[in-house]
């Protein structure tokens, strides 16, 4: 399992006192978004996401996935749960502001998740 996320919302149209260049040009475009791809080996498969409160779940089968939440502010984890026992899990160790804390940054901070010790 990966995910990823920008480090702070679409905050286009507020002014960034810390950076000295302008806001990147069409960063209006720019949907936040917290983006996990996972790969099973067996079926019956929930995806947890959780962005900021808010939580989405993804029944997944056996293969490759790409799931995806709107991101809110706060901390950012995913996990993986077979037959209601978590078999994998990620957290980000940086959470998600409303604004830039210094420069506008739409690049992805990416996660590689870890398998539970005791599925091993």
């Amino acid at each position: 399992m990966i995910f990823g996320y920008p480090p702070h919302l679409n905050s286009f149209a507020e002014e960034n006192t810390r950076d000295p260049l302008p806001c990147p040009k069409h960063a209006s475009m720019v949907r936040p978004t917290l983006v996990a791809s996972v790969f099973l080996k067996e079926d019956c498969n929930e995806v947890i996401m959780r962005s900021g409160r808010t939580t989405r779940r993804f029944q997944c089968s056996r293969g490759f996935h790409l799931v995806q939440m709107d991101l809110s502010e706060g901390k950012q984890s995913v996990a993986v749960q077979r037959s209601g026992r978590e078999i994998m899990n990620g957290q980000g160790t940086m959470e998600v502001s409303c604004t830039p804390q210094d420069i506008w940054n739409y690049n992805l901070y990416v996660i590689k998740g870890t398998m539970n010790p005791s599925i091993q």
